[in-house]
């Protein structure tokens, strides 16, 4: 678990890995400069829990300070954690049971619950629904496709992410990068289709620009990734965002109508954790009129 100025919520996410029915584990904390009582929460929790082990540094990003934690950890598989986010109490044990079962597999994620700042349950993260076995795995290498999994609800060999350089240090989205890196090497990667996590939207994680910007890291990193496999130089992010002005107008256009859809979505349902009906109301209208096929598919995909 990396975690930056994360007083709010570090508590309950520490408790919820703690209380993981599965027992057998060290407890990695990197605290990445935090300016407020990260660290001391953690240290609180470290007195009386000798599994948890802490390690505070100057602020590095959250790529780097994931590195260096699993160049600490001394066990086969690292689980990652976010510092907002909680554990289902059989999360550790499914998973390990499923790796057990399934040797092959050296990335193993899963569904989610969408939360709001106040733990409420706001939605489901159910996806995706095709990345089952180790052939769903191959599929998604051979047609280019861009693996999306839930970071914090991932548990990955620690050998295989360590041999290709692990995360890069770029921000946001360098999860999605590790992932298309690892299954050209060969690794395969699995969701399963169960829910065994809980996933924290609040205002941190809501505001237009970085979402939007994740947005665009995550298509640079999808192009980046279609440049490798045809043995072309990557490109940088700036020349990235030049290519994409560079466009006709009505492209442009048309890029800019889904990423804000996407955005209103995503902050309807942070209005709707915070019972802000009428804002939660008027985002999912306007994400709807945006892309209403797109829409449809996330509703129906809900119910």
């Amino acid at each position: 678990m990396s975690a930056y100025n994360a007083e709010k919520y570090i508590a309950i996410a520490i408790e919820s890995v703690l209380a993981q029915t599965f027992q057998d584990f060290e407890f990695i904390i990197v605290d990445d400069g935090s300016k407020d009582n990260t660290l001391a929460i953690a240290k609180h929790y470290q007195a009386q829990d000798t599994r948890i082990v802490i390690d505070s540094h100057e602020n590095m990003g959250l790529g780097n300070s994931l590195n260096r934690g699993m160049g600490m950890a001394k066990g086969e598989w690292i689980a990652r954690m976010d510092a907002d986010d909680i554990m289902l109490p059989h999360r550790l044990e499914e998973q390990v049971k499923y790796l057990r079962q399934h040797p092959e597999v050296g990335v193993l994620s899963c569904w989610a619950y969408y939360i709001g700042h106040q733990g409420k349950i706001i939605g489901k993260l159910k996806s995706p629904t095709d990345l089952n076995n180790p052939q769903d795995s191959q599929r998604y290498l051979e047609q280019n496709k861009v693996i999306y999994i839930l970071h914090p609800g991932t548990i990955m060999k620690k050998e295989v992410v360590l041999r290709i350089g692990g995360y890069k240090p770029i921000a946001p989205s360098q999860d999605i990068d590790l992932w298309n890196r690892l299954v050209e090497h060969g690794v395969v990667i699995i969701c399963t289709n169960q829910i065994l996590m809980q996933y924290r939207i609040h205002e941190d994680s809501i505001t237009t620009s970085q979402h939007i910007n994740s947005l665009n890291y995550i298509e640079w990193i999808g192009t980046c990734m279609k440049l490798r496999r045809q043995a072309k130089a990557e490109i940088s992010f700036d020349t990235f965002q030049q290519q994409i002005a560079a466009k006709p107008f009505w492209v442009q256009m048309n890029r800019t109508r889904k990423l804000y859809s996407n955005y209103l979505y995503r902050n309807a349902a942070f209005q709707y954790g915070n019972d802000n009906y009428l804002l939660f109301v008027a985002s999912l209208i306007g994400s709807f009129f945006l892309d209403p096929k797109r829409i449809i598919r996330k509703m129906l995909a809900q119910i």
